[in-house]
């Protein structure tokens, strides 16, 4: 049994929590929902505590055909963002490369299971990566990192945006170097 625990922490990682503690993000590799195998694909899952009786649901996010890494809990409103390179999540159109995603809400009274909206598209802002949450109280800001030009200004390498949810506005906040 340690053994088995030792994998599963060797395939589960970048665990997130919220500010309370109640939701923590993490990605795998492991199919910790039937049997724990090593599948080879990051896959993001989230687990609810309750405080109270000290018990914990396990909810798996994705199950792509390419890899979901990097999830990123909101402080506020309970959804997680992520960056995957699947072309198949529901409800998504996908696309050759990189793009940043957010779910709808994780907790009641949302539906479950969650539904996923696909922030950036490959063919505009090339690959992206390491997304973030503002830490306001209304999360309407989401920051990432991507390799395109979408607002056609003739920049080149990796760049930090940030879209404003409210208004659907994209913002550029770097235009020269090469974020790492």
């Amino acid at each position: 049994a340690c053994r088995s625990a030792r994998k599963l922490m060797k395939i589960s990682t970048a665990p997130i929590p919220n500010n309370s503690g109640l939701l923590i993000a993490f990605q795998s590799r492991a199919d910790l929902l039937d049997g724990g195998a090593d599948t080879g694909v990051s896959q993001v899952y989230w687990a609810e505590y309750d405080k109270k009786n000290h018990t914990s649901i396990l909810r798996r996010l994705t199950n792509g055909n390419g890899p979901s890494l990097h999830p990123y809990v909101s402080e506020v409103n309970s959804f997680i963002v992520f960056e995957s390179s699947a072309t198949n999540l529901p409800g998504t159109v996908g696309g050759a490369g990189s793009s940043i995603y957010m779910s709808t809400l994780l907790t009641a009274p949302s539906p479950q299971p969650p539904t996923l909206r696909q922030l950036t598209v490959p063919t505009d802002f090339g690959n992206c990566s390491y997304p973030v949450v503002d830490a306001g109280s209304v999360a309407d800001h989401i920051g990432f990192v991507c390799d395109g030009d979408p607002l056609g200004n003739s920049t080149v390498g990796n760049r930090v945006f940030v879209i404003e949810l409210s208004s659907l506005t994209l913002f550029q906040l770097t235009g020269s170097g090469d974020v790492q």
